[in-house]
């Protein structure tokens, strides 16, 4: 077992010196500074397992070097005993309400100072395996939330995809193919619409039943959306294998299903894909999904393999993408922000910058659609620039007015990171627009952390250290951990719409939300909600100690006008 390391910080020599042999007979590895500052050097360089330190000190003195250290979020946690001739209420009350974790009167006695150590780092200890076992627990019902859907329990798209790519990698390897039978159900949305949903989440678990009946322990069935299932088959010696297997699927499926005394029967199509035509999972499910589009255009079948010319793109697409490369240069793009709420003041305290497309031929074009074709064509770096720049330019005209110091929050892709240089940039954009680094907020997702998290999580360390804040945007939908939160530069967790709008009607999403926000708040993260609609999810969220929300309950996105507006108004969203 390694050593406790502990620091300590105290002007008068002696009493250092004496402590540290003290220690050091204890077997601690002890460290020494004279003055506050110099300490916190020390910190920073060694991150000690606790601080003694003296309170009246030249240069700094203990408050505000336990201030800094309350305020930094990778020395938060780290135990702190102030050393102190004085012992007026005042000064211990002021030392509580900082974050002490206890007090010494010097000169202390050799019992004094071993008991509080001994103390402090038996609590300590509680205390760390108490939110490291209560972490293990949470993490695992939210990862089978998160790779499982809820009705049908079979995995959802994202475990697909993983359990996909990790198929295609070892038939790469190994010497033989896997394959994908991507199907849909043919009006599946009637049988919603006619009899409710109720029968139709009854109907969707028979499907999964069957389907699972056909498909040994090896292979998986997966539920990705309403009406689509997909089946990974992880070896095959022979494609006829897969065209026999959409075959029996056909047969199973189109027999009839009872449901609530409702005889119901659902018409499957069956798109097939192998990996030997694929470099990734997207690529796969692609291919499969272009085969089943294809389907639709015959109607003589009802499943077919994947041919390359099923890819070929659209002369419209085409045209799309020519007209982006100019959208800059014609000023066509805009930005809209939509307010992020403290839910315990009610006040607008951020916004979060979306980019909106104007085509002076096509009218408002969908980020949707624009988006994923500016990644495939190159021009997300641009893009993103451009964003960063109006975003932060925008924020600081609204201070220059005296409309609050709102923090602006502004989505990366992991094709940004790839230039190499980006923390530079966004010091660059900072300088020019005269915005302090501390109201400019950087939104990632956890699938562009999980493409390279430790490039990307020195690059974040960075900016984080010039006062930028970092938050993972749509928490819960990509590869969620909520161990990697403890060693991730971040300030921020946005906790992901689908969560929040189940929060009053299924008691597992609401248990997961609690603890979701319990958990970011004990590694000192704040936590913003997505996609509130209604007052019972503000009340819950409101309740359970969410600091901030966004959603079309307080407001849809705005352009920067009536944005304005909005903050010349000063409204309060509080509930009656």
């Amino acid at each position: 077992m390694s050593k406790k390391t502990i620091l300590i910080i105290e002007d008068d020599e002696n009493i250092r010196e004496g402590i540290m042999d003290l220690l050091e007979e204890e077997g601690f590895k002890v460290l020494q500074a004279e003055n506050g500052q110099a300490g916190l050097q020390l910190v920073h360089q060694h991150k000690p397992d606790l601080i003694l330190c003296d309170v009246m000190m030249p240069v700094m003195d203990g408050f505000a070097v336990l201030k800094a250290l309350r305020e930094n979020k990778s020395t938060a946690a780290i135990p702190l005993i102030f050393l102190t001739a004085r012992s007026e209420r005042t000064d211990l009350r002021t030392g509580m309400n900082l974050g002490a974790d206890d007090y010494l009167t010097k000169p202390v006695t050799r019992e004094e100072l071993l008991t509080a150590l001994s103390t402090r780092f038996e609590r300590l200890h509680t205390v760390t395996q108490h939110v490291s076992s209560e972490l293990q627990a949470i993490e695992k019902r939210y990862n089978y939330l998160v790779h499982y859907d809820n009705n049908t329990r079979l995995p959802n798209h994202s475990l697909l995809t993983q359990r996909l790519q990790q198929a295609i990698t070892n038939s790469r390897k190994d010497g033989y193919e896997a394959g994908l039978l991507f199907l849909e159900l043919a009006r599946f949305d009637s049988i919603n619409y006619s009899l409710g949903y109720t029968i139709g989440n009854q109907l969707l678990k028979l499907v999964a039943a069957r389907l699972q009946t056909l498909v040994p322990g090896s292979d998986m069935v997966a539920h990705i959306q309403a009406d689509r299932f997909a089946i990974l088959v992880n070896q095959i010696t022979d494609p006829l294998q897969l065209e026999q297997l959409a075959q029996k699927v056909i047969d199973t499926l189109s027999q009839p299903f009872t449901v609530y005394g409702h005889e119901l029967v659902v018409v499957p199509s069956v798109g097939i894909a192998l990996s030997s035509s694929a470099n990734s999972a997207e690529t796969m499910l692609q291919h499969a999904g272009s085969a089943l589009t294809y389907l639709r255009k015959v109607d003589s079948q009802q499943f077919s393999s994947y041919q390359p010319e099923m890819d070929v793109r659209s002369q419209d697409q085409l045209l799309l993408e020519a007209a982006l490369h100019q959208a800059i240069v014609k000023q066509e793009f805009e930005l809209y922000y939509q307010p992020q709420i403290e839910l315990a003041s009610g006040r607008l305290v951020g916004a979060e910058a979306l980019v909106r497309w104007h085509n002076s031929e096509r009218g408002t074009i969908s980020p949707l659609d624009f988006i994923p074709l500016a990644e495939e064509a190159g021009l997300v770096a641009p893009i993103g620039q451009w964003v960063l720049e109006t975003a932060c330019q925008q924020v600081r005209d609204w201070q220059k007015k005296n409309l609050g110091n709102l923090r602006i929050a502004v989505n990366l892709s992991s094709l940004q990171f790839n230039q190499g240089n980006l923390g530079e940039q966004i010091m660059q954009i900072l300088s020019e627009t005269g915005l302090e680094p501390q109201y400019l907020e950087l939104e990632l997702t956890e699938s562009v952390i999980a493409q390279n998290i430790e490039a990307i999580g020195q690059t974040l360390q960075q900016l984080q250290q010039k006062r930028i804040q970092i938050s993972i945007d749509d928490f819960g939908t990509g590869y969620s951990s909520l161990s990697y939160l403890k060693n991730l530069p971040c300030n921020i967790l946005k906790i992901d719409r689908s969560f929040v709008m189940n929060i009053n009607n299924d008691t597992e999403y609401a248990a997961i939300t609690v603890a979701i926000i319990q958990m970011a708040h004990n590694l000192n993260l704040k936590v913003i909600a997505e996609g509130v609609e209604t007052e019972g999810e503000h009340r819950f969220l409101l309740e359970q100690g969410c600091d901030i929300a966004q959603g079309y309950l307080y407001s849809k996105p705005l352009p920067a006008s009536e944005f304005e507006k909005l903050l010349a108004e000063q409204k309060k969203w509080l509930l009656s």
